[in-house]
């Protein structure tokens, strides 16, 4: 209850945002009848755009925000639906895209699909795959498809049941990628 009352609850996103959309809503347009949408749009906006790097709405929830100085508040790209709106997020996200790289994106992916498939097979495509992420600062994914012939394993946690392999295996950096591991 303490928190409910605090200035540090009226300064959450999704709370600030829902009232004073709501509020601005029926002061500024007190003339206007609140239509059935709205209040799904005011929803949406405060619980997403504070997290948006961009935002598209209708017309309408776009003037309020603006109003408020929400894109601001919450360095947040506002769209609106309006025809010169969709232009100009099509021209924002053409020029925003190109220069933003890719996100986890290995450097290499390698399928492999032989009937002589086995675990040293693997292990030494692994080893490779560590050795050029260590020289070269990229991960490595590995997959294999399952011949029939792979090992067999069982899960720790319930002894006779048969893990399924989906011969992944991926080497990732020390930089929070994944470890060299075979599932």
């Amino acid at each position: 209850m303490q928190f409910v009352t605090s200035d540090a609850f009226a300064d959450v996103p999704i709370v600030w945002l829902g009232v004073a959309l709501l509020t601005r809503m029926m002061t500024a347009h007190s003339t206007r009848r609140i239509k059935q949408g709205d209040v799904t749009d005011i929803d949406a906006m405060a619980a997403y755009l504070p997290y948006c790097d961009v935002y598209g709405a209708d017309r309408f929830m776009a003037e309020l925000a603006r109003s408020l100085k929400v894109p601001e508040r919450y360095n947040c790209h506002l769209f609106d639906s309006r025809k010169d709106g969709v232009a100009k997020l099509i021209d924002h996200l053409t020029n925003a895209l190109g220069g933003i790289a890719p996100v986890n994106v290995p450097g290499l992916s390698i399928f492999v699909a032989a009937s002589d498939c086995t675990r040293s097979f693997f292990h030494k495509l692994g080893t490779q795959a560590k050795r050029a992420e260590n020289r070269y600062g990229e991960w490595i994914e590995l997959f294999g498809f399952d011949d029939g012939m792979m090992p067999r394993y069982e899960m720790r946690q319930v002894p006779g049941v048969a893990a399924p392999f989906c011969g992944r295996m991926c080497s990732r950096s020390s930089a929070g990628h994944p470890t060299t591991q075979m599932h």
